[in-house]
């Protein structure tokens, strides 16, 4: 700024208001009565501090003044035109689409929000598929999983994958897992432990290609003769009545279909030094159709014995 030549008085007056300018960042009501490009300027009549353009010309908005000097406000902004970007880049950063929103751009392309009521949504093209209360990830890239977790621990046997977890005790029907083609369901797991399939098919893979040694099976007739089949409830639920089997009764008959899974705290993971048993019922199942194909041999031997003994 200059300052005219003047009487000491009259230059004293000006010097002092060039100085409070400076001081306040020439804040005021209205615009300063002489610009300059690059000024700085705190608008108290609309509330915004302003930076005078190069080309002196008119007054680009920074952001808005608050009493509250731990608040820094930004403009809402927009997917491409965010309130606060990068200075090379200047479709990526933050904006806000709506109030109570928070919303993450790269070029010029909203890619991730936080609701108003804390759901998050990650999207690679802007669109949702509801901007409701669940946690959502939406992709429109063909041949692509949605999602892809990957664990890179140092040791193997502790890289664990996903863990659905609800706050109350096992009971009722409600979804764990719900895989939905369009709006048809194709599979479920449901909160009482219940597994569902559209089709009842379930497979495992079985190629040659994968496999060695192969063999007749040994007889299975004396495991399956031996197997208890028990009714039973589970004692978190003893309103429902269940068949089956005991871990600790089958491994007395084949050890090989019961694995031990160590029991750990749910909070701290510790080893609590004791298991639980599981049953390979699978396996089970192949188990009684051989016994069953060695059944129906012995039915076809002593039918053909029948038959001789009835023409003779």
């Amino acid at each position: 700024m200059d300052l005219l030549n003047a009487s000491g008085s009259a230059f004293r007056q000006d010097l002092n208001l060039a100085l409070k300018a400076l001081a306040s960042n020439s804040s005021n009501a209205g615009d300063p009565t002489t610009l300059y490009d690059n000024q700085f300027y705190a608008d108290t009549g609309d509330g915004i501090f302003k930076i005078r353009n190069a080309a002196n010309s008119g007054f680009i908005d920074l952001f808005k003044l608050v009493s509250n000097t731990n608040t820094y406000l930004l403009y809402d902004g927009s997917s491409a035109g965010p309130s606060l970007c990068f200075r090379d880049d200047t479709n990526t950063g933050i904006f806000s689409r709506v109030d109570d929103e928070f919303n993450i751009t790269t070029g010029g392309t909203e890619r991730f929000r936080i609701t108003g009521d804390g759901f998050t949504k990650a999207t690679n093209t802007g669109a949702v598929h509801a901007n409701t209360s669940f946690h959502e990830s939406f992709t429109t890239n063909n041949d692509q999983q949605t999602h892809v977790f990957s664990h890179h621990g140092s040791i193997a046997a502790e890289q664990k994958g996903i863990l659905i977890r609800t706050l109350n005790d096992p009971g009722g029907t409600a979804n764990l897992i719900l895989c939905e083609t369009g709006s048809t369901t194709q599979f479920v797991v449901r909160k009482n432990a219940s597994v569902e399939s559209r089709t009842n098919s379930f497979g495992a893979i079985s190629d040659v290609k994968l496999k060695e040694n192969i063999v007749d099976a040994n007889s299975q007739w004396n495991d399956i003769k031996a197997v208890q089949v028990r009714n039973f409830n589970l004692k978190d639920d003893s309103s429902t009545k269940l068949l089956g089997v005991v871990a600790q009764e089958i491994e007395t008959v084949s050890a090989g279909l019961v694995t031990d899974i160590p029991d750990k705290d749910p909070t701290t993971n510790e080893d609590l030094g004791t298991v639980t048993k599981t049953v390979k019922y699978s396996v089970l199942y192949m188990k009684a159709i051989k016994a069953l194909q060695e059944a129906m041999a012995r039915i076809e031997t002593l039918e053909s014995k029948v038959a001789t003994l009835e023409g003779s």
